[in-house]
């Protein structure tokens, strides 16, 4: 059986997932509880656009193995393609459980809860992920503009200045920084942010529109 599922593991790695699915598909006939082989299935299925097919079998795969965590992450990668906010929440959470210290459990925690409107949830998932990996610029940013949505400008604004810090040549943080600092009455410093993002990109309208007020 070990044999078996490591030749259908070959076939995914390698690519051939019509071959990874019928090695798949032939484990399961004989033992249809086999977790590593309907994980690999639903994988399989993932990547060939069978997405329903592919949360189907996975959802099978963490009912079988609930410790199983790549069954459990690839499940969550279906349910947030689909955009099932709600489902892959609760996946999560259970993922963080699983592995507290796994900065994509509390990343992607922090986009569904966002999703499902529970901003002051995304915050902190956002800067659990933050905590754990300081260098994911991603996070970061989507932590500054959840505090935008929170209504928080001033801690939106610390959170995006660092960033630019990080990375100095994302027109987006200095286009939000300066939209942010308007809001806050300080518009000598939005203009300098616009103007620090129509040098990075002279044709961004959001920058030139920022500029303009």
């Amino acid at each position: 059986m070990a044999d078996s599922i490591d030749a259908a593991a070959g076939h995914f790695h390698a690519g051939r997932m019509a071959e990874a699915i019928a090695a798949c598909r032939a484990v399961l006939r004989v033992d249809p509880r086999q977790a590593e082989a309907l994980n690999l299935l639903g994988a399989a299925l993932f990547s060939i656009g069978d997405h329903d097919a592919a949360g189907a079998v996975l959802d099978e795969a963490v009912r079988i193995a609930p410790g199983h965590d790549t069954a459990l992450t690839n499940l969550i990668v279906v349910r947030l393609h689909r955009r099932a906010w709600a489902a892959a929440e609760r996946c999560l959470r259970r993922l963080a459980v699983l592995d507290p210290g796994r900065p994509f459990a509390w990343s992607r925690l922090g986009t569904a809860l966002q999703e499902t409107g529970d901003l002051e949830g995304s915050i902190r998932g956002l800067l659990r992920a933050v905590r754990l990996t300081p260098s994911s610029d991603t996070d970061r940013f989507n932590l500054g503009t959840v505090r935008i949505l929170a209504g928080d400008f001033d801690a939106a604004v610390d959170t995006l200045r660092r960033v630019i810090a990080a990375n100095p040549n994302g027109v987006l943080a200095h286009v939000r920084t300066g939209e942010m600092l308007l809001r806050l009455g300080r518009p000598d410093q939005a203009a300098t942010a616009f103007q620090r993002a129509l040098r990075l990109d002279p044709g961004d309208g959001d920058a030139a529109n920022g500029l303009a007020r």
